[in-house]
């Protein structure tokens, strides 16, 4: 009973850092100064818009000093998965599970279009020298904003679902030159496309 309670444990803690990676790989930066758990909690607010203080944030980096006896809730578990992207914690688990065994998005940076909120800004690069900034424009849709060097232009619209550093980027019902809705990729032979949030 004792093993089995200690290997619970085990993967619940496991789970967490998995958890945590997700979080971080979403926004762009390490959780390493107060400053960093203020813009995420107000980052995570945006995004869900319900409330996570920074101090919960600290405890659950292991940054408060009191961070050993934190035991974290599954609403905030649940509601830093939903800022990372997913359903829920459950949900990120069984899909980081899935992909440790057939491939290896775990290591990649991922950004689901439903963590997002309408007006928020992506740079996308891909090579050998493409880049567009697109804008969210709410149900799974983007508006291009800028481009370089892309067969896209300005005023395009396109749904897509997430973006995953260093895979192709998959566009849906795009709108080019107020033409028929058709499919396109960005990326698909050239190591794929970077984001950034601006």
């Amino acid at each position: 009973m004792r093993y089995k309670r200690k290997k619970k444990d085990q993967n619940k803690l496991e789970g967490i850092e998995i958890l945590k990676e997700c979080v971080e790989l979403g926004m762009g930066r390490k959780m390493c100064t107060p400053k960093d758990f203020e813009y995420l909690a107000a980052r995570v607010c945006s995004l869900t818009h319900t409330h996570i203080s920074a101090t919960t944030l600290k405890r659950l980096w292991g940054y408060q000093k009191d961070a050993m006896q934190f035991a974290p809730r599954t609403a905030t578990l649940d509601l830093l998965a939903r800022a990372a992207g997913y359903v829920d914690y459950q949900s990120l688990l069984e899909v980081k599970d899935t992909d440790g065994q057939s491939s290896d998005f775990i290591n990649k940076r991922r950004l689901a279009t439903e963590s997002l909120v309408v007006g928020d800004m992506l740079r996308l690069v891909w090579k050998p020298d493409r880049c567009m900034v697109i804008k969210y424009i709410g149900h799974n849709m983007f508006r291009v904003e800028e481009v370089m060097n892309s067969k896209l232009s300005v005023g395009d619209t396109f749904q897509c679902h997430h973006f995953i550093s260093g895979e192709a980027l998959y566009l849906y019902s795009l709108i080019h030159d107020n033409g028929l809705p058709t499919d396109n990729v960005c990326g698909k032979q050239a190591g794929g496309i970077t984001f950034d949030r601006i």
